[in-house]
């Protein structure tokens, strides 16, 4: 990923944080380059109560966030009650 492209992520993610300040943060975080990508972000939506790790705002799904952490939360716990019976 070129800085080009990376400022671009940035500003996305700036211009979907300033949507509805008072609701959602970003944070960012640069690093040595893995996968292809020098950095990514944080973003949290505080009504919502969620947040999840993107490399652009188009990457944001709250909704499909929750789903796959709840099913990992779903698998967990029944091996830990089925272990037990």
């Amino acid at each position: 990923m070129n800085t080009e492209t990376l400022i671009e992520n940035m500003t996305s993610l700036i211009r979907w944080q300033s949507e509805k300040p008072e609701r959602r943060s970003v944070e960012f975080k640069l690093a040595p380059e893995r996968f292809g990508k020098p950095g990514t972000a944080w973003v949290y939506d505080y009504e919502l109560g969620e947040g999840q790790r993107v490399f652009c705002a188009e990457e944001i799904n709250f909704e499909q966030a929750r789903e796959d952490y709840e099913r990992r939360e779903l698998d967990r716990l029944k091996a830990k009650y089925e272990a037990a019976q």
